[in-house]
C-alpha cells in the first residue's frame, strides 16, 4: 500500500487485482486504474454527502433555531428582503404530515416551531430588484414580530443606495428606527432632516398644507382628524367654515396654515379683518374702524354682488354662541396641533421640493406612545402633504429618473379616505412605497373591505409575518394560493365478527388545501414570514441589521436625541409580577 501511494506499484495488481462489484447479482472484477478509483472516490464522497446532509435536515428539522441573519453590503440596485426558499406544495405537505403524525409542529422550544427546517438547506438570499418596488411593498404582522425591523430594513438600504430622497413615517418613534437611519444617512453624507415633536428643538418644521391647490383640497385633508363619532352636523359645519375662510385667504393671497385658518374661522376680529381685506381686494372701499355693521355696510354700498361676500356676510351675523357650540369640533380636532409646544413646526420651512431635490432623508416621527391620538392627526396631516407633492411630481423627468422612497409604518391608523387614489397614482410620481400594519381589520376599519381588496391589487410584493389571532391569520392565507394534497384514507387490517373475515382497505384521495395554513402564520418566530411575489410564495428570514454606529449619531449631533429616546422607551416598561 505504500508503494501503491508512491505510485511505484502498477495500480492494476493492487487489491487482488482488482475490485469486488455486484452488477445484475452477478459478482465481478473490475481491474482498478486511475479512472475507475476516482469513479469509486466520488461514489463514496456523495454517499458521505447525502448521509451528512440526511442528518443535517433532521437536525433543522427538530432542533433548528432562528438565526440572526446580518445584513450584508447593500447594492443600489437590489434590494435585500433576508434568506429563504419558495414555498412548494411539497413544504406544506411535510409540514401536515408531520403534524398529523406528531399531533404538533416541530418545535425549537416549548412555544417557536421550525417552519423554516422543511427547506433549510436550500435557503439562499431573496433579493427584489429596486425597480420593483414601483410595484409598491408591503408588510404585515403584529406587534413583536419583526415588522418594523423590515420596515427599517427596506429604508436603511433604501438610504443606502443613495439613487434618490427617502422619507419615512414612523408613528410609534421607535429608537431602533432612529438610529439606524440616522447612521446610514452619515454614512452615505446625506442631508437628514428629523421632524419630531417631542423634540422641537431639534426639529425641521414643514406646512402640512403647503402643496394643498384649492379649499377644496383642506377641507378633504382635515376631514380626517375630526372625531367621526360625532354627529355628522358638528363635522359638516366646521368644514363649512374652513372652506369659506380657505377661499377667502385665497383671494387675498394668503398661505393656507393651519394656525390662520383656526384664527379666522374662530375669532371674531380676524374674521372681521378677513373680510375687510377681501372687500379691498375687490375694490369695494369701507370705514377705517372695521367692524360687523361697517363691512356689511360697505358691501351692501356698493351694489356688487358676490357670492362669495356674501356667504361671508351671511357667516359674520351668526350668533357668537350659536357659532361656539356648533365650533366645539373643531376645538377637539386640533387639540396637539395648535396651542402646543412644538405648534411652530407647523408654520413651514422645510419643504417637498427642498428634500426631493436635495435628495435628502426626512425622518418624521410622531410618537404614539406619548402622544396617542395626536400623533396620528400630524402623520395624516404629513403623508397627505407629501403625496399632494407627489401629484405635482407624476409625469415630469425627475420622476422618471429620480426614485423617491416612502415608508410608511402603521399605515391603518394614518390612512385617510383618499389615501388609495393616491396610492395608484405614485408610480406614475416615481414614488415606491413601503408600507406596513398590523392586521387587516385594522385596515377594513379605515378602508372598508373593498377599499382593502383595492390597497392588495395596487400592492406588487407582500411579506407576512405572525398574525394576531385567527381571523386575520384566514384573511392572510386567503391571498396565497392552495393546491392538491394526495393522502391516504383507511388503513390494512382484519378482523373476525360472527366467524366472518372483514378487510379495511386504503384509499387515496386528493384534497384541495391551503398553501399555507392560517395556524402557521400563529406561530410564525420573530423574524419568520412568508413573501408573496408575481404569483410565488417564499418562506424567509428577514436580515437583522447590525448596530448602528454611535459615534456616528453623536458626530452629527444626534446623540442626545437617542438617550432621550432610549430612556422614554424604558419609562414605558412595565414590570410583571
Amino acid at each position: 500500500m505504500a508503494a501503491l501511494a508512491t505510485g511505484k506499484f502498477p495500480m492494476a495488481e493492487c487489491v487482488t487485482a482488482g475490485l469486488a462489484l455486484v452488477g445484475g447479482g452477478v459478482l465481478v472484477h473490475v481491474p482498478l486504474d486511475h479512472t475507475v478509483l476516482t469513479l469509486y472516490l466520488l461514489w463514496v464522497a456523495t454517499l458521505v454527502y447525502r448521509t451528512i446532509t440526511g442528518l443535517s435536515r433532521f437536525v433543522a428539522w427538530r432542533y433548528h433555531k432562528p438565526i440572526r441573519v446580518q445584513a450584508r453590503v447593500f447594492r443600489p440596485d437590489r434590494l435585500r428582503l433576508g434568506v429563504g426558499f419558495a414555498w412548494a406544495p411539497k413544504h406544506a405537505t411535510a409540514l401536515r404530515q408531520y403534524r398529523r403524525e406528531t399531533g404538533e409542529l416541530p418545535l425549537v422550544d416549548a412555544f417557536t416551531p421550525a417552519l423554516h427546517a422543511v427547506g433549510a438547506s436550500l435557503s439562499r438570499p431573496i433579493h427584489l430588484p429596486a425597480a420593483a418596488l414601483g410595484d409598491h411593498l408591503a408588510i404585515q404582522g403584529m406587534t413583536g414580530s419583526g415588522k418594523s425591523v423590515a420596515l427599517t430594513s427596506v429604508a436603511v438600504q433604501a438610504v443606502l443606495a443613495n439613487r434618490g430622497p427617502v422619507v419615512a413615517i414612523e408613528p410609534k418613534g421607535d429608537p431602533y428606527t432612529l438610529s439606524q437611519i440616522l447612521s446610514a444617512a452619515h454614512a452615505t453624507g446625506r442631508k437628514l432632516y428629523l421632524f419630531s415633536p417631542l423634540v422641537p428643538e431639534m426639529s425641521a418644521a414643514i406646512n402640512p398644507l403647503s402643496t394643498a391647490q384649492d379649499p377644496e383640497e383642506i377641507i378633504a385633508r382635515l376631514r380626517p382628524i375630526f372625531d367621526r363619532s360625532r354627529d355628522p352636523f358638528f363635522i359638516n359645519t366646521p368644514m363649512r367654515a374652513i372652506l369659506l375662510a380657505a377661499r377667502l385667504q385665497q383671494r387675498v393671497g394668503d398661505r393656507w396654515r393651519l394656525e390662520t385658518l383656526y384664527r379666522d374661522v374662530m375669532d371674531p376680529d380676524a374674521r372681521v379683518q378677513l373680510m375687510a381685506r377681501y372687500l379691498s381686494a375687490l375694490a369695494i372701499p369701507h370705514a377705517s374702524q372695521i367692524t360687523v355693521e361697517s363691512v356689511r355696510d360697505a358691501y351692501r354700498a356698493s351694489g356688487m354682488d358676490d357670492e362669495l361676500a356674501r356667504d361671508a356676510i351671511r357667516w359674520l351675523g351668526i350668533r357668537e354662541e350659536y357659532r361656539m357650540e356648533t365650533m366645539s369640533n373643531l376645538d377637539t380636532a386640533v387639540v396637539g396641533l395648535l396651542g402646543a409646544r412644538w405648534s411652530h413646526l407647523f408654520h413651514g420651512g422645510m419643504s417637498w421640493d427642498d428634500i426631493d431635490h436635495e435628495n435628502a432623508v426626512l425622518l418624521v416621527l410622531t410618537h404614539s406612545m406619548q402622544l396617542r391620538d395626536i400623533s396620528h392627526k400630524i402623520a395624516r396631516l404629513m403623508l397627505q402633504d407629501l403625496m399632494g407633492y407627489l401629484a405635482r411630481r407624476q409625469g415630469t423627468a425627475r420622476a422618471a429618473r429620480v426614485p423617491l422612497t416612502v415608508c410608511i409604518d402603521e399605515v391603518a391608523q394614518v390612512a385617510y379616505p383618499d389615501f388609495l387614489t393616491h396610492v395608484a397614482l405614485c408610480r406614475a410620481a416615481g414614488a415606491r412605497l413601503v408600507m406596513a400594519w398590523q392586521s387587516m381589520a385594522g385596515l377594513r376599519h379605515t378602508l372598508g373591505d373593498d377599499g382593502v381588496q383595492e390597497l392588495l391589487d395596487n400592492i406588487g410584493t407582500v411579506l407576512t409575518m405572525r398574525a394576531a389571532n385567527i381571523q386575520n391569520a384566514k384573511d392572510i392565507a386567503e391571498q396565497f394560493t392552495t393546491y392538491q394534497m394526495r393522502m391516504v384514507q383507511g388503513g390494512a387490517s382484519q378482523s373476525y365478527q360472527s366467524g366472518k373475515q372483514t378487510t379495511a382497505t386504503r384509499r387515496v384521495v386528493h384534497q384541495e388545501v391551503a398553501l399555507i395554513d392560517p395556524n402557521w402564520l400563529l406561530k410564525l418566530p420573530t423574524g419568520h414570514g412568508f413573501l408573496a411575489r408575481a404569483g410565488t410564495p417564499y418562506k424567509i428570514q428577514v436580515p437583522m441589521l447590525p448596530p448602528a454606529d454611535r459615534t456616528a449619531i453623536e458626530f452629527v449631533g444626534y446623540g442626545d436625541l437617542m438617550t432621550l429616546f432610549e430612556e422614554e422607551e424604558t419609562d414605558d416598561e412595565t414590570p410583571v409580577g
